[in-house]
């Protein structure tokens, strides 16, 4: 075996404990919610591209590939799910995104019987992450977990990768085309994306994916005395009846109490437990 193989199958298999560290951290938590649900089935289908995009001469792969190989077709229904999940708190399974699964499923399955189907599929892949990024970016103004909404502009630049990655890579699957030199650098772009989600996953573990419910009062456990002047003075003006103001914005809630933007939507999650500006409104 060449030196690039063993570099590649162990960029692979690393990618591979990294996504079983993050499966175990997300079913781990009590309760589990859908939107662990939702990122645990898009992990069990990126194990499963991980192996079959694998250069076919690794037999491990192959012949674990047999059973695998379809696995990866749900995954962008799967990231437009668990993204969605992510960014929107009140996110929930619904009968019609069965219609959207069956989109991108069963064009796969039905190539040799229906000509054209394959654009069915592609234009309802490029349908679920243009939305995913009109839905990253119309919620970001009213996100109150700072983490979340700092994380949003790279989320974007990522599903647009992650798409062209996907599509191109299945597109070479069918017969493994792909040069044997270039197999590596696959393997160090699915490492890297997955171990700087591991990272930010992890770091952001409280503010991102514990949801915490809503209190009438500020924190009593708070040791930051500038945010619970900041809390009272919020309190303040919303018993004073600014929520009644049209186009309310954080941005402009922040200019009437004197304090940065940051400040008021940390004060907000953090002191009072909600997530999205417009919940805490009404």
């Amino acid at each position: 075996m060449e030196p690039l193989a063993y570099i590649d199958i162990l960029l692979r298999g690393a990618s591979l404990g990294l996504f079983a560290l993050l499966l175990v951290r997300l079913l781990s938590k009590k309760p589990v919610r859908f939107l662990e649900v939702s990122f645990a089935a898009l992990i069990v289908t990126m194990i499963a591209y991980v192996i079959v995009s694998a250069p076919p001469s690794f037999s491990e792969f192959e012949s674990a590939g047999k059973f695998a190989k379809y696995i990866p077709v749900a995954t962008p229904f799967l990231f437009w799910w668990a993204g969605n999940a992510l960014f929107d708190d009140d996110f929930r399974p619904k009968l019609w995104h069965g219609l959207l699964l069956v989109l991108v499923v069963l064009p796969v399955f039905s190539v040799e019987l229906v000509a054209g189907i394959e654009y069915v599929r592609t234009i309802a892949i490029v349908g679920l992450y243009g939305h995913l990024i009109y839905v990253a970016l119309s919620t970001s103004a009213a996100d109150l977990v700072e983490e979340r909404r700092q994380f949003r502009r790279w989320f974007v630049v990522f599903a647009v990768f992650f798409g062209v990655v996907i599509e191109l890579t299945e597109i070479s699957m069918a017969d493994h085309s792909l040069p044997p030199s270039l197999y590596p650098f696959q393997a160090t772009g699915i490492f890297v994306l997955v171990g700087a989600f591991a990272l930010w996953s992890l770091k952001m573990s409280g503010p991102v994916w514990q949801g915490k419910p809503a209190k009438s009062a500020p924190s009593k456990d708070s040791s930051n005395r500038v945010e619970a002047l900041l809390l009272e003075k919020l309190l303040a003006e919303m018993d004073a009846g600014i929520w009644r103001e049209e186009g309310l914005t954080v941005g402009k809630l922040a200019e009437k109490l004197g304090a940065r933007e940051h400040q008021v939507r940390r004060a907000i999650n953090s002191g009072l437990g909600y997530r999205n500006f417009s919940n805490f409104v009404n």
